[in-house]
């Protein structure tokens, strides 16, 4: 599979647990290009599944991703937290507000 994204995109993989989004990033990104929503839980409570964490760990991923998106790279995120999406804590940076 060929998967053909501009230099400067923001992909997001969203599904409930065992749907194959980490195992598609990994297939299809290198490590440096892929940033969890379970991840940045660790980063800031040591346990990746303590949901209470995720409005901190949402701070910490969309910090990340406006500075991912400031520099040519793909980055993909997956925000998926007790069955439903979860949205940024305020407005997260667009390609829009990002100069190509």
């Amino acid at each position: 599979m060929i998967i053909r994204i501009p230099r400067r995109s923001l992909v997001v993989l969203m599904g409930p647990s065992g749907s194959g989004k980490t195992t598609f990033a990994q297939r299809h990104f290198k490590p440096t290009e892929v940033v969890s929503s379970d991840k940045c839980r660790g980063m800031v409570s040591d346990d990746e599944m303590k949901q209470s964490a995720t409005p901190a760990a949402l701070e910490v991923l969309h910090l990340i991703v406006a500075k991912r998106l400031a520099i040519p790279l793909v980055l993909v995120s997956r925000l998926w937290v007790s069955g439903r999406a979860e949205g940024p804590r305020g407005p997260a940076p667009t390609r829009a507000q990002t100069p190509l």
